[in-house]
């Protein structure tokens, strides 16, 4: 009981859990029971949601969601909420970008790839686990398409990673939303699946939107 109380007193003040809250981006309809409990901002059909490290060692990382109880207790905005999530992620899951190709040979060494259409890049963490939570990473992905200097096109592949497509004259997004559900309804396990949505990153503007 002692130890109970030590541990709702040191989480009770945001000063000391600050530097162990997180973001990760989750589906907003399939998550609407949830929402209705702990702070959150929504993007698009998605939703930014906010947990705290209650454990982190060499078997794993453990998160609690962060509740609108423990939000009024450290009386606190969401929008300072939000800044010290997304520079602790940031920082405890840095993100990654490299080629489907690179990552194909790297799960099946033997594997020969041929030439492909157009290049796939697939944006996540590095831990390859909730890696779609990069999509925050805008800095990231702005740095990546003017490297490219073209605008890209987002495909939520599932709560893990995201694949980034170059977005050529001739892509048919159509034809990208048909691979997203595909994906989703064959591939994804249910718990896993982000969105049925296509985004698009606009370098001109600087964001993302709904293709």
């Amino acid at each position: 009981m002692h130890q109970l109380r030590e541990e709702q007193s040191y989480y009770g003040h945001f000063n000391t859990v600050k530097d162990s809250i997180i973001v990760r981006v989750v589906n907003y309809e399939k998550n609407k029971e949830i929402l209705k409990k702990c702070p959150y901002i929504k993007i698009h059909d998605l939703a930014i949601t906010f947990r705290w490290i209650a454990r982190q060692d060499d078997i794993g990382i453990s998160t609690a969601l962060i509740t609108d109880e423990e939000l009024g207790s450290w009386n606190i905005g969401i929008q300072e909420l939000f800044c010290a999530g997304i520079a602790n992620t940031k920082r405890i899951f840095p993100g990654e970008i490299f080629t489907m190709q690179s990552m194909l040979t790297h799960l099946m060494p033997g594997l020969e790839i041929g030439e492909a259409g157009i290049d796939l890049y697939v944006l996540t963490n590095q831990c390859k686990i909730h890696g779609a939570t990069a999509i925050l990473y805008q800095d990231m992905i702005a740095g990546f398409a003017r490297d490219l200097n073209m605008d890209l096109y987002i495909l939520p592949s599932s709560v893990h990673e995201l694949i980034l497509v170059p977005a050529y004259e001739y892509i048919d997004v159509y034809q990208l939303y048909e691979m997203v559900k595909e994906v989703n309804d064959t591939v994804v396990a249910l718990g896993d699946i982000l969105s049925y949505n296509v985004y698009k990153y606009c370098k001109e503007t600087d964001q993302i939107v709904i293709a």
